[in-house]
C-alpha cells in the first residue's frame, strides 16, 4: 500500500469525520466536481443518470464501514486538506436498462 495513506483511525474517529461530513451534505455545501480534470466523473454520472437528488442521497448513506483512508491533498494550493476516500457499495442500473 502507499504510505501516503493513512488507516490509522478508531471508529470513533471515522464517525465524527462521517458526521462533519453529513452536515455538509444535508446543508448542501459540497460538490461533485464535473470539469475537464474529472471526465470520470461527468461520465459516471451520465451512465447511470445520477440526478443531483440521487447524488445527495447516496452520499448520505455513506457509512463508517465504507471508509477506506486518508490522504494529503498534493494539489498546488490545498496541501493543507486531508482527503477522505470512502467506497461505498451501490447498486446502479445504466441509463439503458
Amino acid at each position: 500500500m502507499n504510505p501516503h495513506y493513512n488507516q490509522n483511525y478508531t471508529r470513533e474517529e471515522i464517525d465524527a469525520i462521517l458526521a462533519k461530513i453529513k452536515v455538509c451534505i444535508e446543508s448542501g455545501r459540497y460538490i461533485i466536481s464535473q470539469n475537464e480534470k474529472r471526465q470520470e466523473n461527468i461520465d459516471f454520472i451520465n451512465e447511470y443518470n445520477i440526478r443531483s437528488d440521487k447524488q445527495k442521497s447516496i452520499l448520505m448513506k455513506i457509512e463508517t464501514d465504507d471508509f477506506c483512508h486518508s490522504l494529503q491533498n498534493t494539489k498546488t494550493g490545498y496541501e493543507y486538506e486531508v482527503l477522505y476516500v470512502f467506497i461505498p457499495q451501490v447498486q446502479l442500473f445504466n441509463a439503458d436498462g
